[in-house]
């Protein structure tokens, strides 16, 4: 087990670490060296997001339907595998470090990228959904509010916009 900046992490038998991501969009670390006193991007090492968005495609995670019955999956969490030696980079990262403090990634050594009930498991506890992450009816609540003067403005909006 390697132990540096806090995070620790096992590899698996491929020496892989597996970074587990709660975010609904990905997230590219990215990494610069001064050249003659303009910054240039070193390295960059790309964390998947997606989570808590709902993919026709995708066929991971919860399954629900859109209001015609089509399928759609929600993952829970979305899984990236990184090789041990890139990882040591990304752990000293400034913003790497601050998404692991706030919940929104953890570090697993077991490969779980296809089994949704693992990456559910693993994800309990985390922090579950970031501002860009899709309402539902367990997080809505008190997050849409529309008083009477912004649906005036909207209807003045939308009748300026026929009548254009």
């Amino acid at each position: 087990m390697a132990k540096k900046s806090g995070i620790e992490f096992n590899t698996d038998a491929n020496n892989h670490v597996y970074v587990i991501s709660t975010m609904s969009g990905d997230v590219a670390y990215t990494f610069y060296k001064t050249i003659g006193g303009v910054p240039r991007v070193k390295d960059k090492i790309t964390i998947r997001g997606g989570a808590g968005l709902p993919s026709v495609k995708s066929g991971f995670g919860e399954m629900n339907a859109d209001g015609e019955g089509t399928p759609m999956w929600t993952a829970a969490g979305i899984v990236t595998p990184i090789r041990a030696d890139r990882f040591n980079i990304l752990k000293e990262h400034w913003l790497f470090k601050r998404h692991v403090e706030a919940g929104r990634i953890s570090i697993s050594n077991k490969d779980i990228t296809e089994n949704h009930r693992a990456v559910k498991k693993a994800v309990e506890g985390m922090e579950a959904h970031d501002q860009f992450a899709q309402l539902t009816p367990q997080n809505y609540k008190g997050k849409v509010a529309i008083t009477s003067e912004k649906a005036r403005t909207i209807r003045d909006l939308e009748g300026f916009t026929r009548n254009a």
